[in-house]
């Protein structure tokens, strides 16, 4: 059975303005091995975060779930590669994770 690949997002914080945090949800048919990616903290200390609980679980801002696609479990830990190499931009100031270049950093690696 595969894994299952999601974006979540959470209603925005009072200190973040207008922007709905995300979160890239991997759900597997075995619980205790689904990840949840997000970046936390805030300019200059951001920093990536993976943690083994569900979107709701992880924070009462819980707002939705998009399905994006189906993961083999064989493929789990090349994504997870992926996202341990993505580059967290703590030098910009106005970086967030809904930067263009990281997007398209993640869209290349599309092959998965």
């Amino acid at each position: 059975m595969p894994a299952k690949l999601s974006v979540i997002f959470y209603k925005p914080l009072p200190f973040t303005g207008n922007y709905q945090h995300w979160a890239l949800y991997l759900s597997t048919p075995n619980a205790k091995d689904s990840l949840l990616i997000h970046v936390i903290n805030a300019h200059p200390t951001f920093e990536a975060s993976f943690t083994n609980q569900t979107p709701k679980g992880f924070s009462a801002t819980y707002l939705k779930e998009i399905f994006l696609s189906e993961v083999q479990v064989r493929d789990i830990p090349h994504l997870r590669q992926i996202a341990e190499a993505a580059n967290v931009d703590n030098e910009t100031v106005d970086w967030t994770c809904r930067s263009e270049e990281h997007t398209s950093e993640l869209q290349s690696h599309h092959d998965l």
